[in-house]
């Protein structure tokens, strides 16, 4: 009985000390669910903020025009989560064309000296505090002093100190402060990818980046890098994403000389295309007879022609026989190859060219356009722009005196890009002169006037259009904590 009774205890002890393992065992089976559940959420969360940070960049690049791309700090709720989008720093208080001290959110991440970019104007600075630079120089790089708006991007920039040759893979700069590296520069039209950095180069670099053609750049051409970084935040997780842009729009290419000719019903020129983003726009001036308006029926460029619609974007007929149109062709091939204008018939007189832009939206190209006539020595077109930092660009065609020799001056804040006079039949009857210009960029979006000045009074007719740039990723990452 004895010996029962101390077998019944042993059992007792051992079912208790199973019942604690087994309890332990479940308090630890249920802590690890929970804490599996608890890692699986925050994964969850991790993922989204990484999505609304995307998302948010995206955001910021259709929604905010070139080169003002930041929420200023701001979140911007979207879906579970919410984000904020920056540049390396903006405005916290406006700037008139003459104010010498840049009031930023901050300056950190920027040299001591050096130059920043502030919509289309480049400023150079001798110092900095906390959230200022001061010792402002303005309108540095050709650029014209403007007033900026409260929460306009400030982006860095530095110049070319030793001359840059297209083979060269180290670019000699005034400082790297500020600049993402490994990372994508600008340099005139020219995308570089530089793996690498010293206090005053770019090294390891990569030309010919995105289809861009390397080029010499002199020195003092600015270096520009335009950066973004997006937040993203879900609950308890944040993730960041860092993005470099591709440059704005910029002049590529235009024929040497406008072709002028007489009685001909097609017309054709060399053209030469670099570059990414691309555009070519073809301007045609067209002096019609008294009884028949001569139109364009056609454009190629090498092999690629030219759609209509939507071409022409611009077509206008003053009634005293003047006829402009303006065409374009997105993303032409690179390379020279023959612009190729045919007519609707044979023309008395016919004047025409194209430009090549870079950095143009590739989806919805025109901005703008608008169109005019009228007699008088002062043509002007008035187009408004919808997209900071459009270019405009216009086509004019005047009829010709026999009286004097003609001349036309093109206004003052644009640049003129073809300018010929075809009077070698009766200047009075069938002679025309035709010219296309540039303005940009524009900044703010708003009304820009294109106008020419005639030696003499003149039937005139004049069109222009507006492009839109397309600021697009050339490179991100993702910034881990």
């Amino acid at each position: 009985m004895k010996l029962l009774s101390n077998s019944r205890g042993v059992s007792l002890i051992a079912a208790i000390f199973i019942i604690v393992i087994v309890a332990f065992m479940g308090v630890m089976f249920v802590s690890l669910i929970n804490t599996g559940s608890l890692t699986a959420a925050n994964d969850a969360q991790s993922a989204q903020a990484l999505y609304v940070a995307e998302g948010g960049r995206e955001y910021i690049l259709q929604n905010n025009g070139y080169p003002n791309y930041s929420t200023g700090g701001v979140a911007t709720n979207l879906g579970s989560g919410s984000f904020t989008v920056n540049t390396p720093t903006y405005l916290t208080a406006a700037l008139t064309n003459s104010v010498l001290i840049v009031t930023v959110s901050s300056t950190t991440g920027f040299p001591a000296a050096g130059r920043i970019v502030i919509d289309a104007e480049q400023i150079n600075y001798t110092g900095t505090t906390a959230t200022t630079f001061t010792g402002c120089t303005r309108a540095q790089g050709g650029t014209t002093a403007a007033a900026h708006a409260s929460g306009n991007a400030v982006y860095p920039a530095t110049t070319v100190t030793v001359n840059v040759l297209a083979g060269d893979t180290t670019i000699t700069v005034g400082s790297t402060t500020g600049f993402l590296v490994p990372g994508v520069i600008t340099i005139e039209k020219e995308l570089i990818y530089c793996t690498s950095s010293t206090a005053t180069t770019f090294t390891g670099c990569t030309r010919n980046y995105e289809g861009t053609v390397a080029a010499t750049h002199a020195v003092t051409v600015t270096v520009f890098q335009y950066t973004i970084t997006a937040v993203g935040t879900v609950g308890n997780s944040t993730r960041t994403v860092e993005s470099v842009l591709g440059g704005p729009i910029a002049f590529d290419f235009t024929p040497a000389a406008a072709t002028a000719q007489t009685a001909v019903s097609s017309i054709n020129w060399s053209h030469t295309i670099s570059g990414s983003n691309r555009i070519l726009i073809v301007g045609v001036s067209i002096r019609s007879s008294a009884t028949q308006t001569y139109t364009v029926n056609s454009i190629t460029y090498g092999a690629q022609s030219f759609s209509k619609p939507p071409n022409p974007i611009v077509t206008v007929t003053n009634i005293n026989n003047v006829h402009v149109e303006q065409w374009y062709l997105i993303n032409p091939a690179i390379g020279t190859a023959t612009v190729t204008v045919s007519l609707s018939g044979t023309a008395p007189s016919i004047v025409g060219s194209s430009v090549s832009l870079t950095g143009v939206n590739q989806v919805t190209p025109i901005d703008a356009s608008n169109t005019a006539t009228g007699t008088s020595t002062k043509p002007t077109v008035a187009v408004t722009t919808m997209s900071n930092g459009a270019w405009v660009l216009d086509t004019i065609a005047h009829n010709l005196s026999a009286a004097a020799a003609p001349t036309r001056t093109v206004g003052a804040s644009q640049t003129s890009r073809w300018s010929a006079f075809d009077a070698t039949a009766s200047p009075t009857t069938t002679g025309i002169g035709g010219a296309g210009s540039t303005e940009g960029p524009q900044i703010p979006a708003g009304a820009v006037t294109m106008g020419w000045t005639l030696s003499n009074s003149q039937p005139w007719a004049q069109g222009a259009v507006a492009l839109k740039p397309a600021l697009f990723i050339v490179q991100w990452q993702e910034v881990f904590p």
